[in-house]
């Protein structure tokens, strides 16, 4: 039964990577609290269950853009999906988001030449760029 607890896919909600993720994400939180609303965040390699999982399918002052490679389904108003690259954010002006999410992306980019254009994206087309790895 712990094996099983150990193994279980993030995205489960009792799943220790998930437990692991919320106990970051207090820390989100307490950045983003005195923002002004509505917050946008581009979420970088995101998942609409992550955001599910922490109740923000729920914060209508809370707009979600996931970007990935490939389109996602979402099933809430404030949670849309897009197609894009990491690496290059160009379809986005200036700090066009308030907040740039991502959380476990960077080490999938390849090499440090990559994850700097990812970084420097983010800071560019986000007024605050938020890092986490799980």
């Amino acid at each position: 039964m712990i094996l099983k607890k150990i193994l279980q896919d993030s995205k489960q909600k009792e799943s220790i990577g998930n437990k692991f993720r919320n106990k970051r994400f207090v820390y989100f939180e307490r950045l983003i609290s005195n923002l002004p609303r509505p917050i946008h965040i581009l979420d970088v390699g995101g998942t609409e269950d992550f955001w599910v999982n922490r109740g923000y399918n729920k914060k209508e002052d809370v707009k979600i853009t996931l970007l990935n490679l490939k389109t996602i389904i979402t099933n809430y108003n404030n949670i849309t999906s897009i197609v894009g690259d990491a690496t290059d954010l160009s379809l986005f002006k200036e700090d066009h988001f308030d907040i740039v999410f991502s959380n476990s992306v960077i080490e999938h980019l390849h090499n440090f030449k990559n994850q700097q254009k990812m970084a420097q994206e983010a800071q560019r087309v986000g007024c605050i760029s938020f890092y986490t790895n799980s």
